[in-house]
């Protein structure tokens, strides 16, 4: 909605800029139930925080108060950041933990996927202020993003990539530390990222064995017309993956 305003696809009707400046009221009013220190909880229902909600809520708050020149805004995304991770990333694991508080469906356990949400959003961030006219003046913010996603990032690779405590790799995990690479000029994990990439594209036949790159037969991850698997399906857990896609997988 931002960026459909900001391109003006509603001919200066205001139709994408009301959406967001509704969804912003609504993330602040009563309606949205807050943690005691000020953290925008995931559900309605109860206090619980998702690490999911860091690739979805501080984004807007970062690319909103960026658009609208508000720095208050943009302090918003970071502060949301800040307040989730005190709740959620464990020290002692070196990496986040999925869920927090509440009753319903909890999960304390670590996610590969539920990392890389937390990184990505991180990531979504630190962009979004490192290249607006607030850059200079959120140093200290910037610092922290980056060392927030560094630590993601060696938790899950330097103590979870192998052996026994493995926590599942995803497309997405990888592609934040290609990210990190290219935003933040840290390149320690990218080694990593590759592995990932090689493991998907390598035909059950051996590394470059595939001349077809229009097909996709012989592989162990992919259906026969490209679609990743065993991944969860989106739309019905109980279905399983096969042939399905899905955007963070």
């Amino acid at each position: 909605m931002l960026l459909a305003n900001w391109m003006n696809l509603d001919s200066n009707e205001d139709r994408y800029e009301q959406a967001a400046r509704n969804q912003y009221n609504y993330l602040f009013s009563d309606s949205v139930p807050k943690t005691g220190q000020g953290a925008i909880r995931h559900r309605i229902e109860e206090a619980q925080l998702w690490s999911d909600s860091i690739f979805m809520i501080p984004p807007f708050l970062a690319y909103y108060g960026v658009i609208t020149d508000n720095r208050t805004v943009v302090q918003q995304a970071y502060d949301q950041i800040k307040l989730y991770r005190d709740q959620l990333y464990d020290s002692n694991a070196g990496v986040w933990r999925h869920i927090a508080g509440g009753s319903r469906d909890p999960d304390p356990g670590y996610w590969a996927t539920g990392n890389a949400w937390a990184a990505a959003g991180m990531l979504r961030v630190y962009a979004t202020i490192d290249n607006s006219d607030f850059s200079g003046g959120m140093k200290n913010q910037k610092k922290d993003l980056k060392n927030w996603v560094q630590e993601i990032h060696k938790g899950v690779y330097e103590r979870y990539f192998d052996g026994e405590n493995l926590l599942r790799n995803t497309a997405l995990l990888a592609a934040t530390a290609y990210r990190a690479s290219t935003v933040m000029d840290t390149h320690t994990y990218v080694r990593y990222a590759e592995r990932s990439r090689l493991t998907l594209f390598t035909p059950n036949s051996g590394p470059y064995s595939n001349t077809n790159w229009t097909g996709f037969s012989n592989y162990e991850h992919f259906t026969t017309d490209g679609r990743l698997r065993p991944v969860v399906n989106p739309a019905s857990i109980e279905l399983g993956g096969a042939g399905v896609c899905r955007h963070d997988a």
